[in-house]
């Protein structure tokens, strides 16, 4: 990142990153969701290993995402309380209601489903990861495919 750099770009690529973060950490829950279904299962092994890289894969993301923001927030070089307006920004909170209504409808999808999923027997932390999951992919990923498609045009007017 060079000097050129204003808050608002610096800000649009913590966006991105923290969008990849949160796609790769809903991944993650996944496989650990996996790892509960499949407790006594010889693939456990390698879950965990792809949880551990999950996690390592999140933290690094998200680390190189907000650096740039801190080292500007303590180099003084943003100087407001707030944020900047980006558009990135107003993506992401569009991002997050899309990603409520899309866990709402599964939630609903889910519920109807119930005698079914009840003969599973899993532990009920199976379905909490699974929710979290989805939540955080889904937010990740529709932030990912608001900013490359045309939609950005509606939004920006």
């Amino acid at each position: 990142m060079g000097e050129t750099a204003n808050c608002a770009e610096v800000m649009d690529r913590m966006n991105r990153g923290v969008a990849w973060a949160m796609t790769i950490c809903g991944v993650t829950y996944f496989v650990v969701a996996a790892e509960k279904a499949f407790e006594q299962n010889p693939l456990n092994d390698y879950l965990d290993l792809a949880t551990v890289v999950g996690i390592a894969l999140t933290v690094a993301v998200t680390f190189f995402a907000m650096f740039p923001v801190i080292k500007m927030k303590l180099t003084g070089k943003m100087k407001g309380k707030k944020e900047p307006e980006s558009f990135f920004s107003q993506v992401m909170i569009s991002s997050l209601v899309r990603s409520f209504h899309i866990n709402l409808f599964l939630l609903i999808i889910l519920l109807g489903l119930e005698s079914r999923i009840d003969k599973w027997s899993l532990p009920p932390s199976f379905y909490l990861v699974v929710m979290f999951g989805s939540m955080v992919f889904w937010v990740g990923m529709v932030f990912l495919f608001s900013i490359n498609t045309d939609e950005l045009d509606e939004l920006e007017d």
